[in-house]
């Protein structure tokens, strides 16, 4: 989201800070559901939990979590239940494209480029492995 605002000011109320420090706080604070659109490249931890906060209130036809303090509990308990179940989700996907890793008989240049396919398979599953290990030791 691009906007013309003056350097400290608000794109989405008339506040005015006085650094971009303080603008980005208030943003935070007062606007949190545009946070991470404003300030992260990709979906963050907080944009996530957001999602899983709307989630449990259009899942809720009772509104039985209707306080936005309820849905953080219940959303950061499911965050929990999820985050320690992706390093063995990134291993079985790693043993996976290990699995497509070819080996009949080839000659030729089809021999070189299964060569390379092989290789970076095992790049691939190399790299979701260190990313399990790395996800189950912040876990």
């Amino acid at each position: 989201m691009t906007t013309t605002a003056p350097t400290g000011a608000c794109s989405l109320c008339d506040v005015v800070k006085p650094d971009a420090a303080a603008l980005r706080d208030h943003v935070l604070n007062v606007h949190p559901d545009e946070h991470c659109g404003l300030y992260h490249q990709q979906p963050c931890q907080h944009d996530r939990r957001e999602r899983y906060m709307a989630a449990l209130l259009e899942a809720d036809p009772y509104a039985l979590v209707e306080r936005r303090d309820d849905r953080a509990r219940l959303a950061d308990a499911v965050m929990a239940v999820a985050d320690a179940e992706i390093p063995a989700i990134l291993r079985a996907v790693a043993d996976m494209a290990e699995d497509l890793r070819q080996f009949e008989p080839a000659t030729g240049a089809r021999k070189s480029a299964q060569v390379s396919e092989n290789v970076g398979v095992l790049r691939v599953a190399e790299w979701l492995r260190r990313t399990a290990d790395e996800a189950q030791r912040t876990a």
